[in-house]
């Protein structure tokens, strides 16, 4: 499954409705999605300065801004496209931080 969070369906939003309902999942759920030679980028410097996060009390906190900015200079961005390189990883990181959470809560 690539997509397990769909949309409401009878208040729930999981894929357990579809399967409880009899319903086939829809294809952009079961698959896989294309990738484009940008994805490529944008979620291999996302998983890279995924490990320069701070890490504690069961909780990981964002990436770096200094970090992004680093990476982005090793990699030769200009100073133009080091700022909208670290909107995008902010961006990335910011829903990943919401979907980590959502598992912390969900495991207590």
């Amino acid at each position: 499954m690539y997509n397990l969070n769909l949309s409401k369906h009878g208040g729930e939003e999981t894929i357990e409705w579809f399967e409880r309902n009899n319903k086939p999942l829809p294809s952009w759920a079961t698959d896989e999605p294309e990738n484009s030679r940008g994805d490529n980028f944008w979620m291999q410097a996302f998983f890279r300065l995924h490990s320069d996060r701070s890490v504690g009390m069961g909780a990981v906190g964002p990436i770096p801004w200094t970090a992004i900015h680093a990476y982005g200079s090793m990699i030769g961005l200009d100073r133009g496209m080091i700022e909208v390189f670290t909107v995008v990883i902010q961006r990335l990181d910011s829903r990943f931080l919401e979907w980590s959470e959502q598992q912390r809560k969900n495991a207590n």
